[in-house]
Order: C-alpha cells, then sequence, then structure tokens
C-alpha cells in the first residue's frame, strides 16, 4: 500500500504514467484467497473448506487454468497441488524464443499480459 504524487505537465510523462496505471490494476491488486481466509486466521469463521474441496472455487480455478494452459501447442504445466501459482513451461523452439526478458516485453506491449520471465526465478 502506498501513495505517489505525480507533479507537473502531463504529457512528459504519459507512457510513465500509462505504465504505473498498468502495473497497479495487474500487479498490485489484492489478494482476494487471503481476503477469504483472513477470517479463519482471526477467530471467525474457521474452515476453508467450500474453497479448497473438490467442487470448492480454488480448485475449479486451479483445474481451469491448467487446462486451459496445457491445451497450448507447445506449452505446458504441472497441475499445482497446493500454490496459488502456475509455472507454465514454453517451448522456446517452437516459438523461436531466444531471450525470455524479451519474450514477457513484447507480450506484455503487445497483448498486455503481464508475466515474469523463468530466468527470473533462476
Amino acid at each position: 500500500q502506498g501513495w505517489m504524487v505525480l507533479n507537473g505537465p502531463k504529457k512528459h510523462a504519459k507512457g510513465y504514467i500509462e505504465g504505473l496505471e498498468m502495473l497497479a490494476s495487474m500487479r498490485l491488486c489484492a489478494n482476494v484467497p487471503m481476503q477469504h481466509a483472513i477470517q479463519t486466521a482471526l477467530g471467525g469463521y474457521q474452515s476453508i473448506s467450500e474453497f479448497i474441496q473438490p467442487g470448492g472455487r480454488l480448485v475449479e480455478q486451479r483445474n481451469r487454468a491448467w487446462e486451459l494452459i496445457n491445451d497450448i501447442p507447445g506449452v505446458s504445466c504441472v497441475k499445482p497441488r497446493g500454490a496459488l501459482y502456475m509455472f507454465p513451461r514454453i517451448d522456446a523452439k517452437r516459438f523461436n524464443i531466444h531471450d525470455d526478458q524479451k519474450m514477457v516485453l513484447d507480450l506484455l506491449l503487445q497483448e498486455k499480459v503481464l508475466l515474469v520471465q523463468g530466468t527470473a526465478f533462476n
């Protein structure tokens, strides 16, 4: 959480402001699963079963995301068992990718999809 104030003519910082707005709306959004879990952590309703059991929202979202990723030719992913994220593997030869950092930047600029490149994880 925080504030940022920009001062001066906006025309000089148009691209910068657009980038900040994109980052704020895509990357800095609220962690919705944790908003549901916090009531349990604070002693309120003591179950998240409806989210994590078969048929639950998180399980269904995980399954659907995993299916859609694996339906893409040249892209594969191991189904997460407890995590709320996935690490898709992209066949670099099939897509002629030589630099993963350039690929994620191109994807952001062209499709407005924000990813973190694999080399960022070692």
